[in-house]
């Protein structure tokens, strides 16, 4: 059984846009692959629910990562965190 200290939301959306130039190429690799990352890095914590709220990843042409997701059980924000980049490096949409 899982359980989850903390803000938990079961019907809310968010999105994010990350600069590339702000972050390294392993920094975005972890991004596009990041329930797998969560879940060699921290697997007690944002491992376990990697899979339950996975995002959607977008890589773009010009200097930009985005995801988004309709289920925020996987906090992007702690995972950032987790693989070093910065806040300054991040527009999120809440």
């Amino acid at each position: 059984m899982k359980i989850r200290n903390g803000f938990v939301s079961n019907s809310s959306s968010s999105s994010f846009v990350v600069r590339k130039s702000m972050i390294t190429a392993l920094q975005a690799d972890q991004i596009r692959d990041h329930v797998k990352v969560a879940k060699e890095l921290d697997p007690e914590g944002l491992g376990a629910w990697a899979e339950d709220g996975e995002w959607r990843i977008f890589t773009h042409e010009d200097d930009v990562i985005s995801g988004s997701t309709g289920m925020d059980n996987f906090s992007m924000s702690e995972f950032f965190d987790l693989i070093g980049i910065s806040d300054d490096a991040v527009e999120w949409d809440w």
